[in-house]
């Protein structure tokens, strides 16, 4: 009898659930339209953005965690940021007729001359036959980055300068754009210095250093070739970067190098100036010992001279004397 009424119970119960769902309209409980249910309303934007054809650039892969990007900064420049390839790519290769000279960028400090300088490798700009270092000054910096060779060429796009920050041109082996007259002017040239440049500090972005081939930089001669730019990944972990090239240690011992080849210099100057000054000496001792003589030669010349005068004049006077004691008419 107990097993009787719970079963009417639960029949009860299903009977009833059953019956609200019948009173509801269709699309409160989820059902199609072709069961009486109604379509959400889609707002105009999203039918838009639904309609629209995929692109394979908007379908491009993931492989990546993309950078936390600065929301302030230009959209391309945060497509680049964020674009995963570009992103693991901290450094460039510049390969020259000298050898190559390996680059790390400083991204976080100048973002847009980074993505700039990206953005133009990616596409080959610099990997043209008329890419030369057109600008070397000695002690100074070499520059290159122009695609017609002459100094006054570059990309379409200026970017803004990026300069307000801690980098500094402390030491050889800096990396920085190049720009016009007017601040916000940089477009592909850049430069790398040849030592330390602190009157360039504020004036034009750095934004990275040469990690290798200082040697190689420092060997630069205007007009040498660029073969290209290529972008690379720059180990960053402590015992991957050791053995990454010191700058400042590589500056102390060039500078160390250059002071003795100086001082080599100045020691074979001297050695030749005293050389000189010797056979200067030498000479002008010839000249009078040639004097000397010459006078010496000249004054027996005169003697003799004077002295052959001396007798004829003598042998005259004998002859002119005998003849006066002896007149012609004694004679007969």
């Amino acid at each position: 009898m107990r097993h009787r009424l719970n079963a009417s119970v639960v029949f009860v119960a299903a009977f009833l659930a059953l019956l609200s769902c019948c009173l509801q309209p269709a699309h409160a409980i989820g059902l199609p339209s072709w069961l009486g249910g109604e379509i959400p309303k889609t707002s105009s934007k999203t039918v838009t953005a639904l309609t629209q054809p995929i692109t394979p650039a908007a379908v491009t892969p993931i492989t990546a965690a993309p950078l936390a990007s600065d929301p302030s900064l230009p959209d391309w420049v945060i497509a680049i940021q964020q674009n995963p390839e570009l992103a693991r790519q901290n450094g460039a290769i510049v390969d020259t007729q000298r050898g190559s000279i390996t680059l790390r960028f400083y991204e976080q400090e100048a973002p847009i001359t980074v993505a700039n300088f990206k953005r133009l490798a990616a596409k080959d700009f610099y990997n043209v036959p008329g890419m030369k270092f057109h600008r070397v000054v000695e002690n100074f910096v070499v520059q290159t980055g122009d695609p017609t060779g002459t100094g006054f060429g570059g990309s379409k796009e200026t970017i803004p300068l990026e300069a307000k920050n801690k980098l500094v041109h402390d030491t050889l082996g800096v990396v920085s754009m190049a720009r016009g007259p007017l601040p916000d002017s940089a477009t592909s040239q850049f430069y790398m210095t040849l030592a330390k440049q602190v009157s360039l500090d504020g004036k034009y972005a750095i934004f990275g250093e040469v990690v290798q081939g200082l040697e190689v930089l420092h060997q630069i001669k205007q007009g040498d070739k660029v073969y290209g730019v290529r972008l690379t990944t720059v180990p960053t972990t402590p015992e991957a970067a050791a053995t990454l090239q010191d700058r400042k240690a590589f500056a102390k011992a060039l500078d160390e190098q250059t002071k003795l080849a100086k001082r080599e210099t100045k020691s074979a100057e001297k050695l030749a100036e005293q050389e000189a000054k010797r056979q200067q000496q030498e000479a002008f001792q010839r000249r009078e010992e040639e004097q000397r003589m010459a006078t010496h030669q000249a004054k027996v010349r005169a003697n003799e001279t004077a002295k052959q005068l001396a007798q004829q004049a003598k042998a005259s006077s004998v002859q002119t004397s005998s003849t006066t004691s002896n007149p012609w008419w004694k004679v007969f």
